[in-house]
């Protein structure tokens, strides 16, 4: 079954909040990053301890991003029309996929298929 309009209005208003708390959670980040960066007395013990925080802010901020950079895909998608059509394969990706993960790309067969699965 096709997206309908009503849901793309829901996926519409689920996207922006997640990119809306995505980009508080990388303005997070950058934050923690450049407190970490600003602390000037350190041991031995504190630079091995913060460059392991860096380190795990930043793969947090590079899910982040990639989070971010998939939803706001999604929201160009919902305006271009190309909403629920799989990038792979052009087929319908189905309306209980995009209502779950409104953000997705692909069809189940073709993330499969991408996926090695």
């Amino acid at each position: 079954m096709p997206v309908q309009d009503a849901d793309q209005q829901a996926a519409r208003a689920a996207l922006t909040e997640q990119a809306e708390g995505l980009r508080r959670e990388l303005a997070t980040i950058g934050s923690a990053m450049s407190a970490l960066h600003e602390e000037c007395e350190r041991d031995a013990a504190d630079v091995g301890v913060q460059a392991t925080s860096l380190e795990l802010l930043r793969l947090e901020q590079d899910r982040a991003g990639v989070a971010l950079s998939r939803r706001l895909a999604a929201l160009g998608r919902l305006e271009d029309h190309s909403f629920g059509w799989c990038l792979d394969c052009g087929r319908q990706v189905g309306r209980n996929r995009m209502l779950a993960v409104p953000h997705a790309e692909r069809c189940v067969q073709c993330e499969e298929t991408r996926s090695g699965l």
